[in-house]
């Protein structure tokens, strides 16, 4: 079973999907094979991750599914569900099938822009949130990570996107009364755990933080008062430069800029803390290794110094008397 890790907020604006983002690019780095489900229906995961023409693309394939669904009554041999919507249905209409995206060891189930047939999904009863953990079991086997984006709120979508994962990260704002929010999922994962579903809080972690706001540093210390390990030791400030990496659908530690750098040691400082408490310590010590070994240029053997010529005797001539 692989570790499926939602990022959910009962509140936007928190910097989830940004964070979803590069967890996901970062274990894909890693060469761990990885699945991303957007279940926000503004689709900017999806966005940043294959772009608008391959949602393009997808929305057609879609709709010429769900018009042979209508006229047969069933799919035909070959039809496949890609967007994450179907993750909702009673019933699969066709099997799952991901879509790979431009990297190796990367898939994705889409939301398309202003997903309507996911928001819809809010609109049905909240046992309809129990089918994307069971639809995602289908195909999870094939994967090490799974990293899905959930939409914030308390509908029927963002609580299906929890009960889908075995682990939870949770971003909060120091400016947004963070232990409202942590006490709110707290309070959902200890009553889903009642009705048998494990979901455990993996870490808290403090996005667009400040270290010159006295708030900020008195908020963070006390959250590590209340919340101990449960805290990530590391946080994300506010970086225009990683709106720039996610608009150009890469990492912000590939963005080259000078600006880019402190935000990018900021990022992969958390989602490497969130993938060592995943369980794939391995993987970043492996890196790390490959790392002093291209870095360790074994010493080039010094040359040898050209023996000094021994100089010959100067020859001396006698004189010879007459």
């Amino acid at each position: 079973m692989p570790v499926i890790i939602s990022m959910p907020n009962q509140k936007g604006g928190v910097g989830k999907t940004t964070l979803a983002l590069h967890l996901a690019w970062r274990c894909q780095e890693l060469g761990l094979k990885t699945l991303t489900v957007d279940l926000d229906p503004q689709g900017n995961f999806s966005e940043s991750m294959v772009g608008i023409e391959v949602l393009d693309e997808i929305e057609v394939e879609d709709a010429a599914l769900f018009a042979r669904l209508q006229e047969n009554g069933q799919a035909l041999e070959g039809d496949i569900c890609r967007r994450s919507y179907h993750l909702f249905s009673d019933i699969l209409p066709a099997p799952l099938a991901p879509y790979p995206t431009h990297l190796p060891n990367l898939d994705i189930l889409p939301a398309n822009i202003n997903d309507d047939p996911l928001s819809a999904m809010n609109q049905q009863s909240t046992g309809t949130a129990m089918n994307p953990a069971r639809h995602l079991a289908t195909i999870a086997d094939q994967y090490d990570v799974v990293v899905i984006d959930v939409p914030p709120g308390k509908g029927t979508v963002h609580l299906g996107g929890v009960i889908a994962a075995n682990k939870v990260v949770l971003p909060v704002m120091m400016s947004a009364f963070p232990m409202r929010g942590i006490a709110g999922m707290l309070t959902t994962l200890k009553q889903l755990k009642e009705q048998g579903v494990r979901t455990d809080l993996l870490g808290v972690v403090v996005n667009i933080y400040s270290s010159r706001s006295k708030e900020h540093v008195e908020g963070v210390q006390l959250l590590k008062e209340r919340l101990g390990s449960l805290l990530l030791n590391n946080k994300i400030g506010y970086r225009a430069s990683l709106d720039t990496a996610v608009g150009a659908m890469k990492p912000v530690w590939k963005v080259g800029t000078g600006a880019a750098r402190e935000t990018a040691k900021q990022v992969r400082g958390v989602v490497d803390e969130i993938i060592a408490k995943a369980g794939f310590e391995t993987y970043l010590a492996a890196e790390r290794q490959a790392k002093v070994t291209v870095n360790t240029k074994p010493a080039k053997p010094k040359a040898a110094k050209p023996k000094a010529k021994k100089k010959k005797p100067a020859t001396t001539t006698k004189e010879v008397k007459s």
